[in-house]
């Protein structure tokens, strides 16, 4: 068996515990200007912790790959459209609360849709990726230049469906960086250097073209995302080769990290959705920010704890 690379459990585990953050803190308090996102037109700080949270999710592929290359093609391609199926039914049920339109775009459904594009195209090679980043570029600014941009992506939780092919870069430079760690600590810190020079490149020459924004899925974006994953990546893997056992609670959210947001959903998301559709709370709920901070805290310890208490239940139920 193939052993788990305890810096991407542990940054796939950072970047959930950020999302689930900037999800409650965006519910419980109305002034917490950094943890604002979502906004068309605005960049904000938490706007580049989905797209880390796809960084992280692509440099998981090669390594999925990598564990079927002993099985038969139909089987591979069986278990890719099972992982696709699991991410976009679970998007499916909690869409009408996530993207606020059943059947709605939202981050699990947005993170299926490029596992699958990025899994046919992970026997490529980089300039490949870089060659089809270039073109979905070069496809934005034909329909920019139109001014169609506003329509097509307006109006829908993170641009709808439209807006996920432009997402690809960020997950397709995500699988680079993959196959790079697979090669081992050489080949990754080869791959974080040419990533960290060509997307700090490519958001120079965008920034010129395209506003940062997310909402819009604008190349610019994208180009930001990378560089930022890059970055933090680099500094997890120092910290986690520094600290040998370290940053376990991470580590153990990073290998289920799915499970962690459907959490959120079932004991806070929709509980309060139904409570501010009957009238019954405000939106937001209207905490200051530093105890909407303590509250945010304490809730992911709850859920944390929620999971390890699942993954517990065989063992007991073998034991009664």
């Amino acid at each position: 068996m193939m052993a788990r690379i305890k810096s991407i459990d542990v940054f796939r585990g950072l970047a959930i515990v950020l999302m689930v953050l900037f999800t409650l803190m965006m519910a419980l308090s109305p002034g917490t200007a950094f943890f604002r996102h979502n906004i068309a037109g605005e960049a904000h700080p938490g706007d580049f912790v989905l797209p880390l949270f796809l960084f992280a999710s692509g440099v998981s592929i090669p390594f999925f790959v990598e564990k079927r290359k002993g099985k038969a093609r139909i089987q591979y391609h069986l278990d890719a459209i099972e992982r696709f199926g699991v991410l976009f039914g679970i998007s499916m049920l909690l869409s009408i609360f996530s993207a606020g339109v059943l059947f709605g775009m939202d981050e699990v459904a947005l993170s299926a849709m490029l596992f699958l594009f990025t899994v046919l195209l992970i026997g490529l090679q980089d300039r490949i990726y870089l060659a089809i980043s270039a073109a979905l570029a070069a496809a934005y600014y034909a329909i920019s230049a139109s001014g169609i941009v506003p329509s097509l992506f307006d109006g829908a939780y993170l641009g709808g469906y439209p807006a996920a092919v432009f997402y690809l870069p960020v997950m397709l430079a995500g699988a680079a960086l993959g196959k790079g760690i697979l090669e081992g600590e050489e080949g990754r810190d080869r791959k974080l250097k040419v990533l960290l020079a060509v997307s700090f490149a490519a958001f120079v020459c965008l920034a010129f073209l395209f506003p940062v924004d997310k909402m819009r899925a604008s190349p610019s974006f994208m180009a930001l995302s990378v560089m930022v994953g890059t970055i933090i990546f680099a500094g997890v893997s120092l910290v986690v080769e520094e600290m040998g056992t370290g940053l376990t609670l991470l580590e153990f959210l990073g290998r289920k990290p799915i499970r962690y947001w459907v959490l959120m959903f079932a004991f806070f998301i929709i509980p309060y959705d139904w409570c501010v559709m009957a009238r019954m709370c405000p939106h937001p709920l209207g905490f200051a920010a530093l105890p909407a901070l303590a509250v945010s805290v304490l809730f992911m310890v709850f859920l944390f704890v929620a999971s390890v208490l699942i993954d517990s239940l065989p063992a007991f139920f073998r034991r009664t």
